[in-house]
């Protein structure tokens, strides 16, 4: 990654990496702000019905919290308020219970889902608005890519603590450490196992690999709390649009006048 940045600041003729969308500190935390989002899990039908209330309060949050932006001129607030109900959403799930009943988890989630909304949709019109003029286009852009970086980038930091946790809490116990290694082909056998010390061992295993994923996600989110509400500065978003593609309307009237013609001949 470090290679990869320097070659496209000092050596690439044409970097898809624009120097000029990261000018200041403000830009860089909202685009950090957006590549570390990415983390999450639960079991085939019942993780689709699970999510259902993340994935509805997602989308009313980002519908919401774009027509306020554009309403107040302003993002800020929408991040900060972002990031700090992302930071109570971990905290919740870190202190769920093998046994918590459905409204528990479900509260949880509708918290998770505010908060997301309106952090990807807040910082959408960040990147865009605090790009020097004519990078808008390239500064969306950008902002997608590294939100799908941080996806992916966190489905790597996530596995990866959640099996070291979970085989050195089994190694403890005198539990054989593959299952760490298959830990998700192993939750039907799990599941079938009889009640007992074995059983109740693994699943706290199992719990507490879990609660340090969302210990490290409630760190990071803290830290990009503290980022945004130092260094991320106002910028106005009442600013015309530069861009190399434009709309040829002298074509378009053309293209629709030789329809109303057609039609009329028809007729």
């Amino acid at each position: 990654m470090i290679v990869t940045g320097f070659y496209e600041a000092y050596l690439a003729n044409h970097p898809f990496l624009r120097k000029s969308l990261f000018h200041d500190i403000s830009s860089i935390i909202t685009y950090i702000a957006a590549a570390i989002q990415g983390l999450m899990g639960y079991s085939p039908l019942d993780t689709g019905v699970a999510l259902l209330p993340n994935l509805l309060l997602f989308a009313i949050s980002g519908s919401v919290t774009g027509r306020l932006v554009t309403r107040l001129n302003s993002f800020r607030w929408a991040i900060w308020g972002g990031w700090l109900i992302g930071c109570a959403a971990p905290a919740i799930y870190m202190v769920w219970r093998i046994n918590d009943t459905r409204p528990v988890w479900v509260i949880g989630f509708l918290v998770g889902g505010i908060s997301h909304g309106a952090i990807l949709t807040a910082q959408n019109f960040a990147a865009q608005a605090m790009c020097k003029h004519g990078d808008e286009g390239a500064a969306a852009a950008m902002y997608i890519f590294l939100r799908q970086f941080g996806m992916a980038l966190g489905v790597g930091i996530g596995a990866t603590t959640f099996q070291n946790v979970l085989k050195n809490k089994l190694r403890e116990n005198g539990l054989p450490t593959e299952i760490a290694d298959n830990s998700e082909a192993y939750i039907p056998t799990l599941h079938s196992l009889p009640n007992g010390p074995q059983r109740d061992t693994i699943y706290e295993a199992y719990k507490l690999g879990f609660q340090i994923v969302f210990a490290t996600w409630l760190g990071l989110s803290v830290l990009i709390l503290f980022l945004s509400l130092v260094f991320i500065k106002h910028a106005d978003m009442n600013r015309k649009l530069i861009s190399e593609h434009h709309l040829d309307s002298n074509r378009m009237m053309r293209h629709w006048g030789k329809k109303e013609a057609q039609g009329g001949q028809g007729e």
